[in-house]
Formats: C-alpha cells, structure tokens, sequence
C-alpha cells in the first residue's frame, strides 16, 4: 500500500532567470544573450528552475558545461544545441572560455496551431528536451553561428519592424535545427529490427518503470525472448535490460530526492517498492549512499 504523499518543494518558474517577470516585458516574446550572462550575473551556476509557457534554444559554440535536464546530469562540449520546452527543470555550470547564445522565446512561437504543417515540423521542440551535437567546420554550423549573430544584432538594435525580423530568424533557426535532427536520425535509422526492438524497450520503460515488472515480463510484452533483449541492450548501451530499468528508476528517484520534499519512504512507495528499507538498499547500490545521504549531500 502507498504512503500518503507529501507537498512538493516549489521549483522556481520564470520568464528569463536571474530576473523579476515584471523586469522582462518584451511583447515581443523572445529574448536572446549570450550563454554565460546569466552565469556570470550569478556567480558561475545558474541553478535549477523551469520556465512556464517558454522555450530555450542555447547553441553552445565552444568550450563546455556541465547540465542538469530533469534531474539528468550531463557534461557537453561546443559546438552543440540544447533544447529546452516549457517547464522542464534545468540548470547549467559553465566554463570560464564557453562562449555560444541562448534564445527564450513564447512555445505559441514555436509552432502555430492553426497551420498543421507547422505543428509537424516543429512539434519535437516541444516535446522533450534534446541535446544535438554539431560538427565542427561545416556549413551547418556557419548557418546556425549566422542566424544567432542576426538576432543578436535585431535584438539589441531594438529597431523598425523587429518583432517580425526575430519571429522569421527564430523559425529560421527552427527549421535549420529540424534539419539537423533529421540528419541525426536518418544516420541512426533502423537498418534492423534490433534497433527498432530497443527503442520500443525504452519506451516501456519509461511508460512502466514504476511498475517493477521484471525484465521477462518487458520481453514479453516486446514479443521476444531475455536473451535477446539483453544481447540487444548491450549492442546499444553496454548495459544489460536490468541494468537499464534500474538506471530509470534511480533517475526518479534522485529528481524527488532533490526537487522534492517527499520522504525516502513516500518516494519508494510511489516507485514501486513495497518496502521502504529495501529501496534504500537498492538506492545505496546503485549510488554508494543512502537515499538519505544523497539529499543531504545534492543540498550542500
């Protein structure tokens, strides 16, 4: 039986971070600067928070940084895109030689419900966030460094007609990124069923981790046996079915413990777990610490 679960803390909500909504009133609803302003405003970490209603695009040029995506830790390195939709918890600690843009802007921007083709071309920005890698010295990456440098320079000119420049430039900029992402794709399309097999996994899991099925009920729910889910699981990640439930249930539970208020008790409960002392045990495998340690440590 489930505990009863407690209030959750309140995760800062904002238009552009580090500033009042009421300092930031742009009808034009997008904004752009460069990647590391905010951190520098903000002593070098701009800390977790989300924005309601509004996207970021950051184009990381060069140098790296470390990023939070829903409590998802990663460690990127320019020349890259970070997109970000509407209430998505995430935070950044940028190096000292980053150097790139970030572009906030209304998600009704994105994609104009009334055009279906809009919708789309458009609907993964809104989705879930993506980090899309850019190679060097191509002409992909001088289309993007140009389209951020034109609305950098309509931004601050604050000129005539800038409003529609920078709705154009943004779904310029979209549509260069669709490209890109379809690029992505096209290079990791599904050249066998294993690969195919593998993403309806991750999917499942995703839709049930908090069910506690065991890998043999994934398998055969996917129509096929253990074995071969593992052996598939391993060609794509290195890391066995188990391995990657148990990695998707870790991620929940670290985001609870760190956005939350809810005790180690009411997170197991809400994962699965019938018994709150065997889901410290299990949390203390996978992390070194217990589910205790670990929020006092992520609080320092």
């Amino acid at each position: 039986m489930r505990g009863k679960k407690k209030a959750v803390a309140e995760i800062p909500s904002v238009i552009v971070y580090g500033e009042e909504d009421h300092a930031w009133r742009d009808p034009e609803l997008i904004h752009i600067e460069e990647m590391t302003t905010r951190a520098e405003l903000l002593t070098g970490n701009v800390k977790p928070h989300a924005h309601q209603e509004m996207i970021q695009l950051v184009f990381a040029l060069s140098g790296g940084c470390d990023v939070q995506l829903d409590g998802e830790a990663t460690r990127v390195v320019g020349p890259c895109i970070i997109s970000i939709p509407a209430g998505v918890v995430h935070a950044f600690s940028f190096e000292e030689e980053s150097a790139g843009w970030v572009v906030t802007a209304a998600s009704h921007l994105v994609v104009n419900t009334t055009n279906k083709a809009d919708a789309k071309l458009f609907a993964d920005f809104l989705r879930e966030p993506f980090i899309l890698p850019i190679e060097s010295s191509t002409d992909e990456l001088t289309s993007l460094t140009t389209i951020y440098s034109l609305m950098v320079k309509e931004f601050q000119a604050a000129e005539f007609g800038r409003a529609v420049s920078l709705e154009n430039l943004l779904r310029l900029l979209l549509v260069q990124i669709r490209r890109q992402l379809n690029q992505e794709k096209e290079a990791f399309s599904d050249s066998d069923d294993g690969r195919k097999l593998f993403h309806e996994f991750r999917s499942l899991v995703e839709r049930h981790f908090r069910d506690q099925w065991p890998v043999a009920h994934y398998a055969g729910r996917l129509r096929c046996s253990q074995p071969r889910l593992n052996r598939i699981c391993r060609r794509f990640t290195g890391r066995a079915a188990n391995q990657i439930i148990m990695d998707r249930t870790i991620l929940e539970a670290r985001r609870e413990l760190f956005y939350t208020t809810l005790s180690a008790a009411d997170i197991a409960y809400g994962l699965g777990f019938q018994d709150p002392s065997y889901f410290s045990r299990y949390f203390k495998r996978r992390m070194g610490v217990t589910p205790g340690q670990y929020r006092a440590q992520a609080q320092c």
